[in-house]
């Protein structure tokens, strides 16, 4: 399987890379088409989330941090994602750039997981067959859930990029006991992509400490901890919290107790989910490796570094919404454990131990990930039944300020004011909620930025104010794939408003796609 006698080393190593971009081209082609038909030829996302970052930097473009005009919000979960979005989030079409983003992304995330199997296969003096090489990679692009990832339009196809370039340039360093430029800016740069970076960062800080580079090091540590810094003194000197309404949101939707309590509530999560016990098996794997090469110091402390960093995963990390959450330390897992076991000579028959853990990663995660995919159409057919027609009314023209929970598409559609229920892009609303034992905050909320239409999961509160007067309900046709409820609540909040809204809702139920329905109330 190395190829005829003449074969240039060049197009062995090049053709698993061309065939993995081409199954991506064509998975990416087939989800994409599947979207098309599911929403009558309207492209949308598979989660209401990336137009928050989409509304955010338009703003941003526009001189402005927050959603709405003249009030400061901070409702992204990424610092940098806005901002790569801005320069072209005003532009027509713009809501198609995070998955451009997303795809150069993807492309370059299989380049950097061929050059560390490259790399590997030289240090060890190798050989990979072509079959083996290309199987490799393409489980890797299921194994990632790469495809998944590039239609949720957010920012985890390039989390996964940098750090499979962090676990590249570590990998070269115990080759070549280098610490590259471009290793230290991506240690950098990478918690400001997403805050669960961090521990990687301050992981790969130290061990490169340890390796002597100890200028470089201290630099990326300085680095990593500064950007957090500044961007947390911006959101205060904005009058904001220090931590982005995501980030807020999160740690208090976590379970009540205390924090070790929450901890081991983490990790029992983990250990029943799929991808859970597929990184506990290359944790374990790593720890072995570690003891088994005792006398390969820099070896012994980068094995050691992965398993701690998927141990960080297991007691704080997520699961779900797509695998959005666990999938950089999946990723981070692949490249590291790939790396260093293509490093080692020995036949991978020869430790059963080792094919076991790797034969656990695979089939824990390649069929889920794969099987998934299939689920996508259906959820932006979701985004696009709820969140898409409820922008359309709500950038209908008729109505002053509105309210929703899930604020979007509304927002990135809606010139006028949008008020955040649950309070992701609102901070008063988020203390609010948190702070009151009944529905007065939701009427005086309302009031004070004179909202008339309010658009809500009736289920995600415990009551809604008396003094509203419900108009009907937007629902599903079908069974909902990734929204929270089927159906959404509209309510008037004032006698007038509930006038002005009654021809305008009717004009709107007629005019709705064949996958919802308007129900008014009678």
């Amino acid at each position: 399987m190395h190829g005829p006698p003449g074969e240039s080393r060049k197009s062995r190593t090049n053709a698993p890379l061309y065939l993995a971009w081409t199954t991506f081209a064509v998975l990416t082609g087939v989800v994409l088409l599947g979207i098309l038909v599911k929403t009558s030829g309207h492209f949308v996302y598979s989660l209401d989330d990336p137009y928050i970052h989409l509304a955010l930097a338009r703003r941003i473009a526009q001189g402005h941090y927050g959603l709405n005009a003249g009030e400061f919000s901070s409702p992204s979960s990424s610092v940098l994602w806005p901002f790569l979005l801005a320069p072209f989030a005003t532009q027509a079409h713009a809501d198609w750039l995070p998955l451009i983003v997303n795809l150069v992304c993807a492309c370059a995330l299989l380049f950097v997981f061929d050059r560390i199997v490259a790399d590997a296969l030289d240090a060890s003096g190798r050989r990979l067959g072509l079959a083996a090489h290309s199987l490799l990679l393409l489980s890797f692009l299921v194994g990632t859930n790469l495809v998944g990832l590039v239609f949720l339009g957010l920012e985890h196809v390039l989390q996964a990029l940098t750090l499979a370039v962090i676990a590249a340039g570590l990998l070269r360093e115990l080759t070549r006991r280098t610490a590259p430029g471009w290793l230290i800016l991506t240690l950098v740069l990478t918690p400001l992509i997403r805050y669960d970076d961090l521990p990687i960062a301050l992981l790969a800080s130290a061990w490169l400490f340890a390796r002597g580079h100890r200028a470089r090091a201290s630099l990326a540590l300085a680095g990593a901890l500064a950007g957090l810094a500044a961007f947390s003194g911006f959101l205060v000197h904005l009058g904001l919290p220090a931590l982005p309404g995501s980030v807020l949101l999160k740690l208090a939707s976590d379970a009540p107790g205390s924090p070790l309590a929450r901890l081991a509530g983490n990790l029992r999560t983990s250990l029943t989910h799929p991808a859970g016990l597929a990184l506990l098996a290359v944790a374990i794997w790593l720890l072995r490796l570690a003891w088994l090469r005792r006398s390969e110091l820099g070896l012994r402390r980068l094995a050691v570094l992965g398993a701690v960093a998927i141990g960080v995963h297991l007691v704080t990390g997520r699961y779900g919404w797509f695998h959005r959450y666990e999938m950089y330390i999946v990723c981070f897992s692949w490249c590291l454990a790939t790396g260093l076991r293509l490093r080692d000579a020995a036949p991978l028959r020869s430790r059963r131990f080792e094919a076991l853990a790797f034969a656990a990663m695979w089939a824990l995660t390649v069929p889920m990930y794969g099987w998934d995919l299939r689920r996508i159409p259906g959820a932006s057919s979701d985004i696009f039944s709820q969140q898409g027609q409820m922008a359309r009314f709500a950038s209908s023209g008729v109505l002053g300020p509105v309210a929703v929970n899930d604020i979007g598409l509304v927002a990135f559609r809606r010139d006028g004011y949008v008020l955040d229920m649950w309070g992701l892009a609102s901070s008063e609303a988020f203390h609010a909620r948190l702070a009151s034992r009944d529905s007065s905050w939701m009427a005086s909320l309302t009031r004070r930025h004179d909202v008339g239409l309010v658009m809500l999961y009736e289920s995600w509160f415990a009551t809604v104010p008396p003094s509203w007067q419900k108009l009907g309900e937007l629902r599903l046709t079908a069974t909902p794939t990734i929204v929270s409820s089927d159906r959404v609540s509209f309510f008037a909040t004032t006698p007038a408003a509930a006038q002005q809204l009654a021809p305008a809702l009717r004009d709107f139920a007629r005019s709705l796609p064949g996958s919802a329905t308007f129900v008014a109330v009678e």
